[in-house]
This record gives structure tokens, C-alpha cells and sequence, in this order.
């Protein structure tokens, strides 16, 4: 029998002048040698594989602890992420697909910071953020979506020209029953005795004050707030 092999593995090799029974013997040994090899490759890959995943999350979350550890505790900024955690109330880190428990969002609610510190946020949903003074303290809030103008009534001098002249147009005339005289309204043109005077109006209104509700939002874009705990 002639027992030919592969240069690198081994393998054996069928041949002309072998038995067909005995190389099929020997092609056997051959398949379960490859499938072991080939098992030893999977699974090698598999470790690097899983190796390289392992030293990605941990670069991340060395990265990410230490951006933390840098961050002030109480620093407030914006976020435009997903949350989760319990009640949903913790930023999702986008590298490792949890949670970050070092941060929580700013609705008012108390949280367990990682040094096990009871921390209350500050509720800025549907605020604006404004710089402290001396005129406003830090954590005061204030101010409204709308505005309303104090109360007015308009002067004389406020109001829009505009007439308010009648002109009556007539003629005097003698009083066939006495030495005294009448008006007598024409509907136009004149002659001896013509008569022309102004009359006042009736007044209108009441003089009440009167005053304006305006929007103070400007054009807005929603993002939610997470402070460091």
C-alpha cells in the first residue's frame, strides 16, 4: 500500500495502486483530522474574538470613569440621548449600551450617587436656564410662557384723529302766531335768514382700561438636562 501524505499536515493521500477500502479508511482519518483543526481554529477565533471585545469595553469604561472622575459632581448639562435604568431615569452611555448610575436626569427626584450619597436634582423640565446674581439666586426659579401688559385707558391724546361734527342747516323764519321765530331744517340750499350750527354727538364706551396677552417663548428645540451625582 502506498501511503502518500500532505507536506503540511500529514494527511494521508489516496493512491492508484491502494485498495479502494483502505484509502477510504485512511481519507476518513484525514476528514476527522481537518475538523479537528478546524475546530481549533474557530474556537481560537472566538477567544481573539472575544478577547478584543473584552479589552473594547474595558478601554471604554476606563474612558468613561474617567471622564466621569473629571466632572465636578453637581456639573448640569444637556443631553440628546436615550435613558434607562430604573423608571428609565439614567443616560444610556451609546459605547457600552447602559445605563451611566453616575448621572440622572434633572426632574426634581433624589438619586444614589456612586459614593452612595442621596442627591436631589433640580426640576428644569419646560425651563430655560439663567445665569445667578445678586438678583436671582441660585436654584430660584421665575418668569412665564406668557406675558400680560398692565392695564390701560386710552387719553384724548392717544386716540386717533377723527371728526365728530354734524352740521344742521336751516333758516329762520317768522311765526305766523307771533312776534317770535322758529328753526326750520331744509334740506339744502339758503336764503334770507339762513342758519347753520354744529351739533355734538352722543357720547359712547365706558373709558374701561383694557390690556394685551402676548407668548414670551422664542422658537425652542427640547433636550433633556442629567447632572453628574
Amino acid at each position: 500500500m502506498q501511503d502518500e501524505r500532505t507536506p503540511k499536515l500529514g494527511l494521508p493521500l489516496p493512491h492508484p495502486d491502494n485498495v479502494l477500502e483502505q484509502d477510504i479508511v485512511r481519507l476518513r482519518q484525514a476528514f476527522g483530522t481537518i475538523d479537528t483543526r478546524l475546530q481549533e481554529i474557530d474556537d481560537g477565533i472566538s477567544a481573539e474574538a472575544k478577547a478584543r471585545d473584552e479589552a473594547i469595553t474595558a478601554a471604554a469604561t476606563a474612558q468613561s470613569n474617567a471622564i466621569i472622575a473629571s466632572h465636578l459632581p453637581g456639573l448640569i448639562s444637556p443631553f440628546s440621548g436615550q435613558f434607562g435604568g430604573t423608571g428609565n431615569k439614567f443616560p444610556i452611555d451609546r459605547r457600552t449600551g447602559k445605563p451611566n448610575l453616575a448621572y440622572a436626569i434633572c426632574d426634581g427626584g433624589t438619586y444614589t450617587a456612586p459614593d452612595g450619597v442621596a442627591v436631589k436634582t433640580p426640576d428644569i423640565r419646560d425651563r430655560f436656564i439663567v445665569g445667578a446674581s445678586a438678583t436671582k439666586a441660585a436654584a430660584a426659579t421665575g418668569g412665564a410662557e406668557t406675558a400680560t401688559s398692565q392695564p390701560t385707558t386710552l387719553t384724548t391724546a392717544q386716540m386717533p384723529q377723527h371728526p365728530h361734527i354734524t352740521t344742521a342747516v336751516g333758516y329762520l323764519a317768522a311765526d305766523p302766531g307771533g312776534g317770535s321765530y322758529r328753526m326750520s331744517v331744509v334740506a339744502g340750499g339758503g336764503s334770507a335768514g339762513f342758519y347753520s350750527n354744529q351739533i355734538t354727538s352722543a357720547t359712547a364706551g365706558s373709558s374701561q382700561p383694557h390690556d394685551h396677552s402676548v407668548s414670551t417663548m422664542s422658537p425652542w428645540f427640547a433636550l433633556a438636562f442629567i447632572m453628574r451625582l
